[in-house]
């Protein structure tokens, strides 16, 4: 028998490698023959850092911020093993563990803690950051992490703000004291979840939807993380491929794609055991291929360099 023990972390007990260990620990004293793989899981919140560090082989770095109320604290980032790829959760540094309940004020706590770790991480020659946004103490719109990163707030009458002590309505931003390295964008969007495939490959499903409720071109895409320094952080295209007949009560069955480079398609089994692989060519645009004889839900996973896909294929 073999146990996949996948867990998220459990918020403010244990992290997902923790919850992993102890689960493992439980099911051993039951299954003693069987065999363990543990693959802790994030979601883009507590636990992400620790997810994607331990997938890419990277390395955690400690380093002292400031907390929601301006006091120092220990805290830590993540460097992905590309070299260059930060991954920071803000609760690390304006999280609501960080303020007793009596201290929870969003009126006056700040982000200027996350800052200063995105700032950490710069001066450790990352270019990409993955930000974590999720259990902070926090509602000051980024404004105390865009303080710490050389970001001024002026009144009306060019007096430099102090954030979230009076802060008034109407304001003045001032970016000029940020440095050319320090450049805001938001190509990388919203991650939603991070899927790590059976050959270690690390996916980040992202979002740019914005609180929309129509999805417009490009708003959700899939992005490999790599530990390649030569290929850091880069968006993958969906490739569009069919399957038919499905659900399909034989073996055999048909794909049509579309790729412009020579692609690997992979089956794996229900239980994540891979089943086949198969070279595209981009020449031919259909190929046959035979599915075991054992009925159950088939993952169906085509990738290149330009992009990757996924389908499901019930076997009857």
């Amino acid at each position: 028998m073999r146990i996949l023990i996948a867990p998220d972390s459990y918020k403010n007990a244990l992290s997902a490698l923790e919850v992993a260990t102890s689960l493992k620990a439980g099911l051993f004293k039951v299954f003693p023959e069987a065999e363990f793989e543990i693959l802790p899981m994030a979601d883009g919140g507590e636990g992400t850092v620790e997810a994607l560090i331990d997938a890419t082989q990277g390395e955690i770095v400690k380093t002292t911020v400031h907390d929601p109320l301006m006091r120092l604290v220990e805290s830590s980032f993540g460097i992905t093993g590309d070299g260059i790829t930060a991954v920071i959760e803000m609760a690390s540094a304006s999280g609501i563990q960080l303020v007793t309940s009596e201290e929870r004020n969003p009126w006056i706590t700040t982000t200027f803690g996350t800052g200063e770790l995105i700032h950490a991480a710069l001066d450790k020659g990352c270019r990409d950051i993955i930000l974590g946004i999720g259990g902070s103490a926090t509602n000051d719109c980024g404004m105390g992490m865009a303080a710490a990163l050389g970001v001024k707030f002026l009144d009306d009458d060019m007096t430099q703000v102090v954030i979230n002590e009076g802060t008034k309505e109407k304001m003045i931003i001032d970016r000029s004291a940020i440095g050319e390295e320090i450049f805001f964008h938001n190509w990388f969007g919203r991650l939603r979840d991070i899927c790590i495939s059976p050959d270690g490959r690390v996916f980040l499903a992202v979002s740019n939807r914005d609180g929309r409720g129509t999805v417009q071109a490009g708003d959700d895409r899939i992005v490999e993380l790599s530990n390649n320094s030569a290929v850091g952080i880069h968006p993958l295209a969906k490739l569009e491929f069919s399957i038919y007949p499905n659900p399909v009560s034989g073996t055999e069955l048909s794909i049509d794609y579309n790729i412009a480079t020579e692609g690997m398609l992979i089956i794996y089994s229900q239980d994540g055991k891979e089943v086949s692989q198969h070279i595209l060519s981009p020449e031919n645009r259909h190929i046959q291929i035979q599915l075991p004889e054992t009925s159950g839900l088939y993952n169906l996973i085509l990738s290149n360099k330009e992009g990757i896909s996924h389908l499901k294929i019930l076997k009857l």
